[in-house]
């Protein structure tokens, strides 16, 4: 089960939305920044943050970046000239 730490009014929306297109199953945890239960997932207290069983992804770019790798949808394929281009446009 895929879990999302992180208040909907802050960058946690963004993934929200992208599991939402994803039509993967969830759980939101509305915690928010500096939280005691977001500080143990993530040093620097900043929200959101993904759980995935043992992994925990943080920074809302890097979570949107792993979901489309994992799905294998909204991205294109690593090591090719137009994912270059996909993330030149992300990474700005």
């Amino acid at each position: 089960m895929l879990t999302v730490v992180g208040p909907k009014g802050t960058r946690a929306r963004r993934v929200l939305w992208m599991l939402e297109e994803l039509g993967l199953d969830y759980a939101h945890q509305p915690d928010r920044p500096r939280s005691e239960a977001v500080m143990i997932l993530n040093p620097s207290g900043k929200v959101p943050v993904l759980i995935d069983g043992e992994t925990v992804v943080t920074d809302s770019s890097a979570i949107l970046h792993y979901l489309s790798d994992r799905e294998g949808k909204f991205t294109f394929a690593a090591g090719t000239p137009e994912r270059a281009r996909q993330d030149a446009l992300t990474f700005r």
